[in-house]
């Protein structure tokens, strides 16, 4: 599962959809949104409020598989209780690994 904000939606576009790189080696589930933020309610984004990242996995209950791709968090003032809701809904639907991709720790 990759699931992020608009640094993640910038993998569908271009002339090579990243997406598909990454598809000839992985299954997976893509869902990104411009302004998805990892806990709190997202911001507005074009004109559509996305779900957060944690809603948004649960959304995909089952569907997850093994790794969770996280690359959110620039659109948050504070990602401390986003990483540890994002870890526990993780295990608790038995995904392997987290992975967070981008992230500054000085923002």
């Amino acid at each position: 599962m990759l699931v992020g904000d608009s640094t993640m939606l910038g993998m569908a576009y271009g002339g090579n959809d990243a997406r598909s790189i990454v598809a000839a080696s992985y299954s997976l589930t893509y869902d990104a949104a411009s302004c998805r933020r990892v806990l709190a309610p997202s911001c507005r984004g074009h004109g559509v409020i996305p779900l957060s990242v944690v809603p948004t996995m649960q959304q995909y209950a089952g569907r997850l598989g093994s790794v969770v791709v996280v690359m959110a968090g620039y659109d948050d003032i504070d990602i401390s209780a986003g990483v540890d809701a994002v870890l526990a809904e993780a295990a608790r639907q038995g995904v392997q690994r987290v992975l967070w991709l981008d992230y500054p720790t000085s923002v």
